[in-house]
């Protein structure tokens, strides 16, 4: 980022958007389409003409206020996506060469940080925990009805869900571009709950493109990893794993292999136990998330005494001798930055009501099963 630029200005909006299935189309995941004005709305077939709010209000370094989690991971001097567009583009002008796909909302999942918006399996849990839930979704994108002709200047595509292996209009679309030849000068990233590997036919499509990174959604290690990913099994999920990392290994395949974890209250503080197995044993990259919504996940909400607490907690971890200690320093600031004090003085016991609740519907132990925090915490 150079010095022309403010401290609100992002590429993204000049260069890439996200469409899905129940939703007008955004310039990132992280922005919030309530916040689009109706002159961002349009068509991705006429990407100069949307997002004009946005890209004005930016270029006077003004503040976009669906912009809101990049400036609060900034704020607590992390690297946000922001940041990450000077990476991914060199100039400012408007040309759609970017895109992100939420190929709908079927899913196998019941993930405790989702809801009926991105997975129908969210549905009855929705239901009973007296969420509001639209009358009627879409559960797939469209995406047969999408002339492969508009993704001649598209360099990577983002693809996330639901899970993106279950939308048969998904698989669709990755054999037509291997087909048309498209595929070639494209990157593609899967976000992939880790419950499934692609059948032959669509294995051979998906090699194609460019550059395959399959961005493994994973946020704990076994027990903890079935409660927050609701319907996994950790076993079963391990040898998918095993199965994308022999490509990622493979010297003549396409595929990069990352670990994206949300991080949240419940399992903040088995956070080095995931990175000590994907990064330390394995060699992999982990991305770490914040969680944001929903609230009683979110560390921000929970009073300054509990991020003390655990931030002592953590110190612990980090700062025990490993060999490739150096391996873990850039976790180590995030998740520090994460536990930063904001002032709060919430209840615990008034947040942990949702976690409650929720656990009661599924039959789950969140005493148990995150014992390190709730003997941290004494509750």
């Amino acid at each position: 980022m150079n010095s022309k630029h403010g401290r609100f200005f992002c590429r993204y909006p000049f260069k890439h958007a996200q469409v899905t299935p129940n939703d007008p189309a955004m310039p990132c995941c992280r922005f919030n389409h309530h916040f689009l004005d109706k002159r961002d709305k349009g068509n991705i077939t006429d990407f100069a003409n949307m997002f004009t709010d946005i890209r004005e209000k930016m270029t006077n370094n003004e503040y976009v206020a669906g912009c809101w989690k990049c400036y609060e991971d900034e704020k607590n001097g992390n690297f946000s996506m922001r940041h990450e567009s000077f990476e991914l583009w060199d100039n400012d002008d408007v040309e759609f060469t970017g895109m992100e796909i939420v190929v709908g909302r079927l899913c196998n999942l019941r993930c405790v940080t989702c809801d009926s918006d991105w997975s129908n399996k969210w549905d009855s849990d929705s239901k009973d925990m007296g969420m509001n839930i639209r009358d009627k979704y879409v559960n797939e994108y469209d995406l047969d009805n999408i002339d492969v002709g508009i993704f001649k200047n598209i360099q990577f595509i983002k693809v996330t869900g639901g899970e993106p292996f279950l939308h048969r209009q998904f698989l669709n679309l990755i054999k037509r571009l291997a087909l048309s030849g498209d595929a070639e000068h494209i990157d593609i990233e899967i976000f992939t709950n880790c419950t499934f590997y692609p059948a032959k036919l669509d294995e051979t499509a998906l090699l194609k493109f460019r550059r395959v990174d399959i961005s493994l959604s994973v946020d704990a290690l076994d027990e903890q990893f079935e409660y927050l990913r609701k319907g996994a099994d950790w076993i079963k999920s391990e040898q998918i794993f095993v199965q994308w990392l022999e490509q990622h290994n493979n010297k003549n395949s396409p595929v990069n292999v990352a670990v994206a974890a949300t991080v949240g209250i419940l399992n903040v503080l088995y956070i080095y136990d995931l990175i000590h197995y994907f990064r330390g044993q394995h060699g992999l990259n982990v991305m770490l998330q914040t969680v944001f919504d929903p609230k009683h996940l979110g560390i921000k909400a929970y009073p300054d005494w509990v991020k003390d607490r655990l931030e002592y907690m953590v110190e612990a971890q980090f700062l025990q001798f490993h060999k490739k200690a150096e391996k873990f320093d850039k976790y180590h600031k995030k998740i520090r930055g994460m536990l930063k004090r904001t002032g709060s003085n919430a209840s615990v016991e008034d947040l942990r009501k949702d976690i409650d609740k929720l656990a009661r519907i599924r039959g789950d132990d969140p005493n148990a099963t995150f014992d390190r925090l709730w003997k941290l915490l004494k509750l």
